[in-house]
């Protein structure tokens, strides 16, 4: 709660404290924190999956991972909708097929 009053703050102070589309301020927070729980879930089933099936991961592996993680971070800013899962499923799906 702390950082998010900080934030909230921090945006008022730099002219970011109008209502925005979508409920404002609340329901964006509330789309971040479903953004996160879902993907804490993900990972905690990727380490469990690491753990039970020992097998290297090219080193690579984190920093697609980590440049995944920021380009949704910044399709959130645009859209608070925005699910990478969802986008990322028919090239996935074509791929796997």
């Amino acid at each position: 709660q702390g950082r998010f009053a900080a934030a909230t703050q921090a945006s008022e102070s730099l002219g970011g404290g109008g209502r925005r589309r979508g409920g404002g301020r609340a329901a964006e927070y509330s789309a971040v924190a479903s953004k996160r729980r879902q993907f804490a879930a993900i990972s905690r089933d990727l380490n469990q999956i690491f753990f039970d099936f020992p097998f290297a991961v090219p080193e690579y592996f984190a920093l697609i991972t980590r440049a995944l993680i920021v380009l949704e971070g910044i399709a959130l800013t645009g859209d608070k909708d925005f699910d990478l899962f969802q986008a990322a499923y028919p090239l996935a799906a074509q791929h796997a097929a």
